[in-house]
């Protein structure tokens, strides 16, 4: 496997980058996932995103294309990609394929407010055969339709459960959970059809969350393919640090914070 360092031009700063501050602090180290930037050297140890010299192996990186921005290439990023890849062919055990499916199933994404990986595995769920629908907040519906969704709920609703059994008539037998709490788990739960299948939850799911044993439950630790709608954060590292204070907070919907830190 070889190592190289990259020069970091931009960074993406997800939801996890705060939570593996808070619940794994290791003093030293250097957080981070998502970032772009040109090749430099064979390099020495320096490992994390958030850092100007960035330590990888050359089977995670790849080549920009021309038509991208840096900031979109950071948006683009690993972390998404990888989880998504995870959930649909790993847990949920889809299989793609190039020609449509003459019977397609449906596919459910919940994602309430959290919604970077949720919108490219809208898309590729599609290119799965599968045909995509959300629960999200109102405020979102046209950005999930805009990434391929067939049909799309309200999460605040009381009875969503109910009005997505209806659109479907009892068909569903996939669901991706992004917010993993008692809510999102009990409507997933309720949406999948009675001979149930497949769940997969983006955090871990308590045992006694999953109440039905003909779902299984498995855990994601998520040209063509679009980023999601970018933010540039300016201020270099000091907009960094603020970035995750701010997804800490939960003030960051919809949205992929990008901090450009050169102009190279």
């Amino acid at each position: 496997m070889t190592l190289v360092n990259r020069i970091t031009v931009a960074v993406a700063i997800n939801p996890t980058d705060y939570k593996m501050l808070q619940n794994f602090p290791c003093p030293g180290t250097i957080i981070g996932c998502d970032f772009a930037g040109s090749f430099v050297r064979i390099g020495d140890d320096a490992q994390g995103a958030l850092a100007e010299y960035v330590r990888t192996s050359t089977d995670l990186v790849f080549r920009v294309q021309d038509h991208m921005s840096w900031e979109n290439v950071a948006a683009t990023g690993g972390i998404g990609h990888g989880s998504l890849c995870l959930a649909l062919w790993g847990a949920l055990g889809l299989s793609g394929r190039p020609e449509k499916s003459e019977n397609p199933e449906y596919a459910l994404v919940y994602v309430m407010r959290t919604f970077k990986m949720a919108t490219n595995r809208i898309t590729c769920k599609r290119w799965c055969g599968l045909i995509p629908i959300a629960i999200c907040s109102p405020h979102y519906f046209s950005l999930a339709k805009s990434y391929s969704a067939a049909a799309v709920f309200d999460y605040a609703s009381t009875t969503v459960a109910e009005d997505v059994r209806a659109y479907i008539k009892g068909t569903l037998f996939y669901a991706s959970d992004y917010i993993t709490d008692e809510h999102s788990v009990s409507m997933c739960y309720a949406a999948i059809c009675r001979s149930g299948k497949r769940y997969v939850s983006l955090e871990y799911c308590p045992p006694h969350l999953r109440t039905r044993r003909a779902v299984h439950a498995s855990l994601t630790l998520e040209y063509e393919i679009s980023t999601h709608p970018v933010i540039v954060v300016r201020g270099g590292w000091s907009g960094i640090l603020n970035s995750i204070e701010t997804l800490c907070k939960g003030d960051v919907s919809g949205q992929e914070l990008v901090a450009r830190l050169t102009d190279y």
